[in-house]
């Protein structure tokens, strides 16, 4: 009897030990396993433009019709959104020809918008080709004022938006 009981005692001992023994290596095996350290990288995005315009010129035949045609050029490395504001000094004294074809009016403000997404090292089509200047007026400076946005943003709900809209007004807020 007493052999028997020594028996049961190394065998339950032996198990013991196995079950420790396979405890420990399952541990160790599972904390060395682990991947190294990642690295996230994030960059932000390079929205930067640029107005593009020659001299403008007078026509010979009327010269209160002024040709000028200023662009936007995306000198960044992203897509970009872009609006302009065109401010005439005196204020009112020239009839501005908008180019309407690309260029939308702001609902709010006196912003134009461009129709569309501009890609980097792309201009925009002109925001005018002409200004007639008014009777009685002997002087004029017409000054282009433009800012450029990027294409995605989040949205409030934590969702990515392309919609030019809602971008522009998540600056104005």
């Amino acid at each position: 009897m007493k052999s028997l009981l020594s028996k049961k005692f190394v065998l339950i001992s032996l198990i013991t030990v196995l079950l420790i023994g396979t405890g420990i290596a399952t541990t160790l095996a599972y904390l060395r396993s682990t991947p190294d350290e990642l690295t996230n990288t994030f960059t932000i995005g390079n929205v930067t433009t640029q107005i593009v315009e020659e001299m403008p010129t007078q026509d010979a035949s009327n010269p209160r019709l002024i040709h000028k045609e200023p662009k936007v050029k995306n000198i960044g490395a992203n897509d970009c959104y872009v609006r302009v504001r065109v401010v005439c000094t005196p204020a009112g004294a020239a009839e501005i020809n908008y180019n309407t074809a690309y260029w939308e009016a702001g609902d709010k403000d006196d912003f134009y918008y461009y129709r569309g997404k501009l890609d980097p090292n792309i201009e925009t089509e002109p925001i005018f080709t002409t200004a007639t200047v008014k009777d009685g007026v002997d002087s004029i400076e017409i000054a282009i004022y433009q800012e450029a946005v990027q294409t995605r943003v989040y949205a409030t709900d934590g969702t990515f938006t392309e919609d030019p809209k809602t971008i522009w007004n998540s600056y104005a807020e």
